[in-house]
């Protein structure tokens, strides 16, 4: 009997010290472990609740712990859990906790009932973890993503993930508002093909073989025609990276609706031509005098060969042969005549700038005999390095590049009009430079400018004239520039100053790229071999 009692006080104990030896595991766990008889009621609590909430807020064992609760999570907490023991479902909720340090730390409890064979609830446990690192680092990533979100839509500016193994496109908000499509809907190549403007569809047609080839890189612009007629620019960057399986490239990339920089762009254009017509009118009236020269000479050469040609077909006999060549003379008078009319009216003209194949010499030369009379009136001696042999081939606008011509020369005159001390020199040089494009060069012996002038000459409004509008540089500026090149001031080591523009080599266009060996390089070989034979 004794040993019976022995053996059952050694039983009993050893069950104490195991429960002890779990309520120590217990405390020992960052979380916090409870019992809830079945109406709810808190029968145990895990002994370091005190350690982790506020000591005075442990002490009250109501249902919860409302004064550790924060006040604004109280009412639905209470609410939810008893509902829950109502019903008997497991409950579930992320609520804030007073800290025994004065803060409240979010978290997620988690609480299931305990039924016997019945299937009625003995008791509940419950189970709560320390969320408010996660909670935080949620808040982080939504004030991130929101910030993004922002960024995005203030700059026009949609993000996209493509994975080109399967086809799997993630599109950011931002990117559905600029294709007008459903947020959510399914993105395939064929959906985004249809929002692609027809004339641009080649496009797609690229990137698609890039993809298939993988291409790495991508950085192109086009068109969407959007379901209203609306027309959008938008330029695509993106970069891929090989997956870790190595099964194919995983592009991310940015998307960029650029319509209204393109609309400001022909707006812009259009206003520069405006003006630049402007200044070409303005120099008209500056050129009058030499171009009734000019005019006036074939003109008194048609009259006097037409009365020579009417006295040798009065003699007797008529001199036939003498009156043919007089008429010749005529005939070649006449041509002169038409072609400084023609000049003046291209020259003058307004019409949208043409993107053409230019002999830069051929243009030059006529910009010069236009002036010539000017000069002379002016005493102004001219020198032309211009190779009367050897094209100098340049892409772009004829009027354009001789109007830039034109406002040199003019100013190169003007800065020499007052120059009584020394010969008034003028040097217009074309030429190769080193990198293949052409150059063209103004320099005169005139006053020259200071080192302030020299940065600020090409500033609109900007002028050292008595009567200018400062306005031609500034333009002449604009027209190089647009058409790839560079135009600069310096001043000379002796008298007078030299602008130079340069323009970059033939099949280059405005922004540097060079064109393809295709119809416009066989247009290049057909125009250089027809004007070698003119």
């Amino acid at each position: 009997m004794g040993a019976d009692i022995e053996e059952r006080k050694r039983a009993e104990q050893k069950a104490v010290d195991a429960e002890r030896e779990l309520q120590q595991t217990i405390d020992h766990i960052p979380v916090l472990v409870a019992t809830y008889g079945a109406d709810g009621s808190r029968l145990y609590v895990k002994g370091r609740i005190r350690e982790l909430t506020d000591r005075s807020a442990a002490g009250n064992c109501q249902l919860f712990l409302p004064m550790a609760i924060h006040p604004d999570d109280v009412e639905s907490a209470e609410s939810k859990w008893r509902a829950c023991v109502a019903s008997g479902e497991p409950f579930k909720l992320e609520f804030r906790l007073l800290m025994a340090d004065g803060t409240y730390h979010w978290h997620l409890v988690r609480r299931v009932p305990v039924r016997d064979e019945a299937g009625k609830i003995m008791r509940w446990y419950g189970i709560g973890y320390d969320i408010e690192d996660r909670k935080r680092a949620e808040e982080k990533l939504r004030r991130s993503e929101a910030f993004l979100a922002k960024a995005q839509r203030l700059s026009l500016t949609g993000s996209f993930f493509f994975y080109s193994t399967t086809g799997e496109f993630m599109w950011s908000e931002e990117l559905y508002r600029i294709f007008e499509l459903e947020p959510g809907v399914p993105v395939s190549l064929e959906l985004i093909g249809s929002r692609y403007h027809p004339e641009d569809r080649h496009v797609l047609e690229e990137v698609t073989e890039g993809i298939r080839l993988g291409t790495p890189d991508f950085d192109y612009e086009h068109r969407l025609l959007m379901p209203d007629g609306a027309i959008k620019h938008i330029r695509v960057v993106a970069h891929g990276t090989q997956d870790r399986e190595g099964g194919g490239l995983e592009y991310f990339g940015a998307v960029q609706d650029i319509t209204q920089r393109r609309v400001a762009e022909a707006a812009l254009d259009k206003a520069r031509s405006e003006l630049a017509h402007v200044t070409r009118v303005m120099s008209l009236g500056a050129l009058t005098a030499s171009i009734a020269h000019e005019i006036n000479q074939p003109l008194a050469g048609i009259i006097t060969n037409a009365n020579t040609c009417l006295r040798m077909l009065a003699a007797d006999p008529p001199n036939v042969k003498g009156a043919l060549e007089t008429a010749r003379r005529t005939i070649r008078d006449g041509n002169r005549a038409a072609d400084v009319i023609t000049r003046l009216r291209g020259l003058f003209s307004k019409k949208p700038a043409v993107t053409e194949i230019v002999d830069l010499n051929e243009a030059a030369r006529e910009v010069l005999a236009l002036v010539f009379g000017d000069l002379l009136r002016n005493k102004v001696f001219l020198r032309a390095e211009i190779n009367h042999k050897d094209p100098l081939f340049v892409t772009g606008d004829r009027v354009q590049l001789q109007q830039v011509i034109l406002n040199l020369v003019r100013n190169a005159s003007d800065a020499m009009s007052e120059v009584n001390d020394r010969p008034r020199h003028l040097l217009v040089k074309a030429e190769r430079d080193d990198e293949g494009g052409a150059r063209l060069i103004v320099t005169d012996s005139g006053v020259g400018l200071d080192s302030p002038a020299t940065d600020r000459v090409f500033d609109a409004f900007y002028t050292t004239k008595k009567d200018g509008m400062g306005i031609g540089l500034s333009v002449s500026r604009s027209i190089i520039e647009s058409h790839g090149g560079k135009l600069w001031a310096q001043a000379n080591d002796g008298p007078g100053a030299t602008f130079t523009f340069s323009l970059p080599p033939l099949g280059a266009n405005a922004s540097g790229r060079r064109i393809g060996d295709t119809a416009e390089t066989s247009k290049i070989s057909d125009t250089r071999t027809a004007m070698r034979t003119a």
